[in-house]
Parts: structure tokens; C-alpha cells; sequence
């Protein structure tokens, strides 16, 4: 399967730290043992496809990637977070001429920037099912897509709605798309646009570590069992299984095929 994939893209970079005293003041005071980079945003979904083994071309701003530095304990615990930018310039719509027709359309938006509405109208005329994970900001531009996946904070802050049922059902007929609500170790609610009916699949408890990246492996796993022509509850319930595994480690995990479906057959967390 052939996938454009576009949206803002990170570096997600881990600082281990030790605290010891500070000499100065009472402020907090810590020594470096570590540090690691791991691709964030539209460049974790990238990694989540790739790992599924699919083609993917991703096409984000051009300018200088946005780092999230997390500082962590020993144990993995973050202390504090800083962001180094916040703002990238659009994406070039030259890109998308020299592309050819894909089977299918990622979009990973934090509104960041790189998403304009002129670049949306355009992949929406390559006619081919647009899957979207959008921050409240940009919502109106992706009327009509196939799916759009907010999480259950996001989807609340779309609507106005405290229910997430009230909201999906909004949603719903506001944008005329399928809706995904993902609600953390509750599970997914899936609104359905064709039948206008939703379901629900459970959460699991699982050893919670790290919800870093879990929306995007979530979508990403959406959009490849879709490609390999499951149901659209089979690919639900196979997504929710991929977020439940990617919790379970500290920053963005890409979680196989394999390690998926041995969860999935052995219903240890699917029951069937």
C-alpha cells in the first residue's frame, strides 16, 4: 500500500538525570547520565508504518525540526518538559505535484503549521480515503475525510460536549467523516458515518509507562490494517491493542504486525 503521509514532524529527545544538590540555591540541580532522540509527531507515524512494512512518503515543512526535550529520572519518570520552537513554516504544495496517486492519505496535524487549508483541498483531490489526527484548531478543514481520530480531551474541546458519546455523535454530523475517539486505558469509541451507529471497545489495564506517541501508533495501525482489507471493527480493535502496547514503554514506540496479532488471537486483551 502506498501511503502520503503529512504533518508536522519532531525530535522527541530524552535526558536522563540524576538530581544531587545544588550549591547554589534551593532550585533543583541534576547531572546528565544520558540521552537518546527518537523521531516524534508525523516522524513517529512514519516510523509506525515502516514498521508495518508499508510505503510511505512523508512530506512536512522544511524548516528546522521542533525538539521536545523531556528530562527524566533514572526510573523514567519525567521532571519537565522543554520545547525548542514552536511554529514551522507550510509545507511547499510543489511537493504534492511531483506524487503520484496514492491508495491512501495520513495526516498527522499539531498545528504546528506545516497543514494549511489550500495544501488539505488539494490531497483531498486525489480522491482516496484521508485519515486524520487534528488538534481543535484545524477541524473545519477536514469536512468530509474518511476518518478523523481525536482524543477524548480533544474531542470534548471540539464540541463543547463533557459526554463522549454527545460528542462523537456531533462530530459526526458536523464533519461528515467517521470519528475516533480515543480515551486512554478506556478504550476507543468508533462512530461509524455510513451506518450513523458507533460501538465501543474496551480497554485493558496494561503496565502504564509513557503515553508519548500513542495516538499515532493508534492511527498508523488503523490505516495499515485498512490497507490489508479488514473490517473496520477488526482494524479498531487492532489499533487499540497497538496503543495499549506502545504505553507500556517510555517514549514513541512502534509496536509489529506480530506483536499485535499475537495479543489479538491469544485475546489477552481482545476478548472474542
Amino acid at each position: 500500500m502506498k501511503i502520503i503521509l503529512m504533518g508536522d514532524e519532531f525530535i522527541d529527545k530524552y535526558t536522563y538525570c540524576k538530581q544531587r544538590t545544588n550549591p547554589e540555591s534551593n532550585a533543583p540541580c541534576f547531572n546528565i547520565l544520558k540521552e537518546k532522540e527518537k523521531p516524534g509527531g508525523a516522524g513517529n507515524v512514519r516510523e509506525c508504518l515502516l514498521k508495518f512494512r508499508e510505503k510511505v512518503v512523508l512530506i512536512s515543512s522544511k524548516d528546522n525540526l521542533i525538539v521536545k526535550q523531556r528530562f527524566l529520572n533514572k526510573n523514567g519518570e519525567q521532571l519537565m518538559r522543554v520545547d525548542l520552537g514552536n511554529k514551522y513554516s507550510e509545507a511547499s504544495i510543489n511537493q504534492l505535484k511531483k506524487i503520484k496517486r496514492p491508495d491512501v492519505i495520513l495526516i498527522s496535524d499539531y498545528a504546528k503549521g506545516t497543514m494549511t487549508k489550500k495544501i488539505v483541498k488539494k490531497l483531498k483531490k486525489f480522491n482516496v480515503p484521508i485519515f486524520v489526527d487534528t488538534k481543535p484548531k484545524n477541524l473545519s478543514w477536514y469536512k468530509g475525510v474518511f476518518l478523523i481520530k481525536p482524543n477524548a480531551k480533544e474531542a470534548k474541546q471540539m464540541t463543547g460536549e463533557t459526554d463522549l458519546i454527545k460528542a462523537g455523535e456531533k462530530l459526526l454530523k458536523k464533519q461528515k467523516s467517521s470519528i475516533m475517539i480515543t480515551n486512554g486505558g478506556k478504550g476507543i469509541i468508533y462512530f461509524d458515518y455510513l451506518t450513523k451507529k458507533y460501538f465501543t471497545i474496551s480497554g485493558e489495564k496494561v503496565p502504564f509507562k509513557d503515553v508519548t506517541g500513542a495516538g499515532d501508533t493508534v492511527i498508523s495501525a488503523f490505516v495499515h490494517y485498512f490497507g490489508k482489507g479488514k473490517s473496520i471493527l477488526e482494524c479498531t480493535k487492532l489499533s487499540n491493542i497497538a496503543g495499549a502496547i506502545s504505553v507500556q514503554h517510555i517514549g514513541c514506540y512502534q509496536p509489529s504486525d506480530k506483536e499485535i496479532k499475537k495479543i489479538y488471537y491469544s485475546t489477552e486483551l481482545v476478548k472474542k
